[in-house]
């Protein structure tokens, strides 16, 4: 018996923790769902994958015809200087971003809205405007420095061809890796910061998507398990079931209002704010007390109540919550006994109950 009473405070208490998990997580999830949303509208009209694209095909072309410019300089590894610039490009091109892209801008300022929301939105556009123009001065200052050293490493390599080739001069091809590296660290590259930042959140979201499911599974798991202990609990006449505690009330509201095939099924409700208790008294013609009696009560408000037995003077204690908070009992169900009427909290509820036999006399 002992054992029945705590597997239904066992599954109840599991069964509440995995809710709890999974209203911690639904305000995360549901935020990052919205945040995603606003970055698509931004984005929406802007050519991402075009452009990412265009500027994975010229990293590569950049890449080929700039590793025999650093054979000189990197001999044992000439490719690491080719990866470096082409990582250095990448960061130019995002300093550039938000000057040159008004959806990269638009996309900027609607992140630090959300960090900060609270902030002004004048100041917040005074602070992305200074961010602009302070990483726009950032990125010309490194593109010519760049633009510069790899100049000169062009010009190094043609020197030393010539040293084997007096015929070798320098010509326009010789352009190609700085013409690159300008182009791949400016307009070409400029979404590769929102694509990553995306993508990141957008795994992050999956992921909780993902435990959500897990609690919600669990969560019904044990809500099922915690109710057949419950009903076997009144089977065997445990006095623990006329007693819930908070726990094991909630556990069973969630089994009596929620399907097991809802996605919310876990959410606390918020509007169920209102507790109510009725307490009746099941007696015969001669006033005498009914114990163990199977007692099933439905509310005003359409909820049908979870099973009581009554104790053995006769009395059964229902608690509800509800959203109204006027609610109120208006039928029970007691043996093959139906009683329609009004019951609330005001009194104990007398109910004459007729056995079964005598009905069938």
């Amino acid at each position: 018996m002992k054992t029945l009473v705590n597997e239904f405070q066992s599954n109840s208490s599991i069964a509440n923790s995995n809710a709890q998990g999974w209203n911690d997580l639904s305000p995360v999830y549901n935020q990052n769902q919205q945040t995603l949303k606003k970055w698509e509208l931004i984005m929406g009209t802007s050519f991402i994958v075009l452009l990412c694209v265009a500027n994975l095909i010229s990293a590569v072309v950049e890449y080929l015809v700039s590793v025999p410019i650093w054979r000189e300089t990197l001999s044992r590894a000439p490719w690491f200087g080719a990866l470096a610039m082409l990582i250095i490009g990448a960061f130019i091109s995002h300093l550039f971003s938000k000057m040159l892209s008004k959806d990269i801008s638009d996309w900027q300022f609607e992140c630090m809205r959300t960090a900060n929301p609270n902030e002004d939105i004048l100041v917040t556009k005074r602070k992305l405007n200074n961010d602009a123009k302070r990483d726009f001065i950032i990125g010309v200052v490194m593109l010519l420095i760049c633009s510069y050293f790899i100049f000169k490493l062009s010009m190094r390599r043609v020197e030393l061809e010539h040293m084997v080739d007096p015929l070798r001069t320098w010509n326009i091809l010789d352009w190609a890796p700085v013409g690159l590296f300008i182009l791949n660290s400016t307009f070409l590259g400029i979404y590769w910061w929102y694509v990553v930042k995306r993508n990141v959140l957008k795994s992050k979201t999956e992921a909780i998507s993902k435990r959500m499911s897990e609690l919600r599974e669990s969560c019904v798991f044990h809500t099922e398990k915690a109710y057949e202990c419950y009903k076997d609990n009144l089977k065997n006449n445990i006095s623990d079931t006329e007693n819930l505690n908070e726990d094991q009330q909630q556990c069973l509201n969630r089994y009596q209002n929620k399907h097991s095939g809802d996605i919310d099924y876990c959410k606390f409700d918020q509007k169920d704010s209102y507790t109510h208790e009725v307490d009746f008294l099941l007696i015969d013609n001669s006033d005498k007390p009914q114990p163990n009696s199977l007692v099933v009560a439905k509310t005003f408000s359409g909820k049908m109540l979870n099973p009581l037995k009554t104790n053995e003077n006769g009395f059964c204690h229902f608690k509800w919550f509800s959203p109204d908070q006027t609610d109120f009992i208006i039928s029970i169900f007691a043996g093959n006994n139906i009683y329609n009427g009004q019951w609330d909290s005001t009194k104990i509820n007398k109910l004459t109950f007729i056995p079964i036999n005598l009905l069938n006399s």
